[in-house]
């Protein structure tokens, strides 16, 4: 752990209230990710990233947004289910953490079943909850890769194929260090699309509800310096609060970041900070426009 950066933070975050993380003028190092994808917004949390062929889900299978966060729509969620229109030929799909405004337990096992040749990505927390549900198919755990990973555990490289690499790390959930937030197996997925035989692709990042303290991020510096994130995609209150700001422009080096996780009722800081966030079904961004 590099303790020094405790020190640089605090001269970073003074700047940072009024730096976009897309706003670099100088990439932290060469951006070898040129090609263009595109991310589309499915509720709260739950993105669709397409590019080179292939596509990946995060979070696309809500239990509830009670009241207060974004559902996907009956017709998405039916599209979704029957791998139809925008949802054929779904590749991966990654959960970020069990909460029931992210993960529906019955949900991804009706998908799961439904749909054959998707492999799907979760914290053992989830893995745990489609164990507890009533008809689980323990074969669908051939499909399945958890992670049982702790608090401080050392990043893993979970996917490493000649189209897709994934790394993922647990950062705590929002509201650490209380007990039942600090319990909660967040994750955050790294993931790059690689288009072609020369290893050109798209690297998107999906946080979950990650906390925004640096103090989480800093161990893992050594991950974040080997790769610029083309789309970072935090919850909102990174894009409005500066350490957050700071720690998707100078540690995770996104070149671009969109807040998700935006309440039905967006909140008033939102509109301020002058950040792009989702909100709308179906609304889409490309990916790697920006890249140098």
């Amino acid at each position: 752990m590099r303790w020094y950066n405790y020190i640089a933070l605090g001269l970073l975050v003074g700047f940072a209230s009024n730096v976009s993380a897309h706003e670099r003028d100088t990439p932290h190092h060469d951006v070898q990710n040129q090609a263009k994808g595109e991310a589309r917004y499915i509720a709260n949390e739950g993105v669709m990233v397409a590019s080179g062929g292939m596509k990946i889900l995060f979070d696309p299978l809500a239990l509830s947004g009670f009241d207060v966060y974004p559902e996907i729509s009956a017709e998405d969620k039916a599209a979704l289910m029957a791998g139809e229109g925008e949802f054929k030929d779904v590749d991966w799909v990654f959960i970020s953490h069990a909460h029931t405004d992210h993960f529906s337990a019955p949900d991804m096992m009706s998908y799961m079943a439904a749909q054959s040749n998707v492999n799907v990505v979760m914290p053992q927390q989830a893995l745990d909850k489609l164990r507890e549900m009533e008809g689980w198919d323990a074969g669908l755990e051939a499909r399945i890769k958890a992670l049982d990973l702790d608090y401080g555990h050392e990043a893993v490289s979970i996917i490493k194929e000649s189209r897709l690499q994934v790394d993922a790390v647990r950062i705590p959930h929002a509201g650490w260090p209380a007990p039942k937030r600090a319990a909660i197996q967040n994750m955050v997925y790294r993931v790059t699309l690689i288009n072609d035989d020369k290893g050109e692709g798209v690297t998107v990042m999906h946080m979950g509800d990650a906390d925004p303290r640096a103090q989480h991020f800093i161990p893992y510096n050594d991950l974040w310096d080997a790769k610029d994130t083309d789309l970072a995609m935090p919850p909102y209150w990174f894009v409005t609060r500066p350490e957050g700001k700071a720690i998707l422009k100078d540690i995770i080096h996104a070149n671009e970041a969109i807040g998700i996780h935006v309440p039905i009722n967006k909140p008033l800081e939102l509109f301020s900070s002058g950040a792009d966030f989702f909100s709308i079904a179906g609304e889409t961004r490309e990916i790697g426009k920006n890249a140098p």
